[in-house]
């Protein structure tokens, strides 16, 4: 009889936690870091390429994390690469702020990058855009760029 208790209380106990894991918006990911991405523009162009990578973890319902490194892969070509994050927002909407490497292949391993935004709504997912820039007549034009959506 003891022992069939205390596998009663553990089934309870896990139930528990999945539930306030559930209502505080996190999920295993999340609760271990964040969910991952790595994009990597191709070579067209000028055959300069972007690589981005890091993490998202959604800290709530209304709060996003976000870390990782944006590199301007080079042949020094005096552009940037740069990386773009979009807050989508339950029932639409968005945010979006921009990270970058315009060190010009001085910074060889990328520049890095964390912030934590909350927002007044619900997060929905984050899309995430890596884009490296090519030389143009009367300035630049945006290159290549890879893309991935994030969702909770």
């Amino acid at each position: 009889m003891r022992i069939l208790e205390t596998r009663r209380t553990a089934i309870a106990t896990a139930a528990l936690v999945a539930a306030v894991a559930a209502a505080a918006g996190t999920t295993g990911a999340a609760a271990a870091g964040g969910k991952p991405f790595d994009l990597t523009t191709a070579k067209g162009g000028n055959g300069g390429q972007a690589h981005g990578y890091g993490k998202i973890a959604f800290s709530g319902p209304k709060k996003v994390k976000v870390t990782g490194r944006i590199n301007d892969m080079c042949p020094g070509d005096g552009y940037g690469a740069y990386i773009e994050f979009k807050v989508n927002f339950v029932g639409g909407g968005y945010g979006t702020t921009v990270r970058s490497d315009e060190k010009k292949c001085k910074a060889r391993n990328g520049v890095g990058y964390s912030f934590t935004k909350s927002f007044p709504r619900k997060v929905k997912s984050v899309g995430v855009t890596v884009i490296e820039l090519d030389r143009a007549t009367g300035g630049t034009r945006v290159g290549d760029a890879a893309r991935v959506l994030v969702r909770r």
